[in-house]
């Protein structure tokens, strides 16, 4: 009965099942390490209130502005922003849309 756990055949599949196991497990872990290490959205880390931008398009109540690199949804209590224009963050309107007010 001891030979048969020492056979080569049991001893091979054994090593096979180890390997196959520890290379699973590095996957895994590289997997989890690669989607921690990914920029975590902007849902997470909102633009700050008082950030600078530029509108990409004419808008008088809701538009898009350029903001640290990114594309955001604008609203603006009064008057009118123009293509080109430099906004400033001054709050928030839930989601992923941003309160600015034009600049100068």
């Amino acid at each position: 009965m001891d030979t048969f756990f020492w056979c080569p055949r049991v001893l091979f599949a054994t090593i096979v099942c180890m390997i196959f196991f520890f290379v699973c497990l590095l996957v895994l872990v590289s997997i989890g390490v690669g989607i921690w290490l990914l920029p975590k959205s902007s849902i997470a880390n909102p633009v700050p209130v008082g950030s600078v931008g530029f509108a990409v398009e004419t808008f008088a109540r809701e538009g898009f502005v350029l903001v640290r690199g990114e594309l955001w949804r604008a609203h603006i209590r009064e008057g009118v922003v123009e293509k080109g224009d430099t906004v400033i963050v001054v709050g928030y309107c839930g989601g992923l849309s941003i309160e600015v007010v034009r600049k100068g």
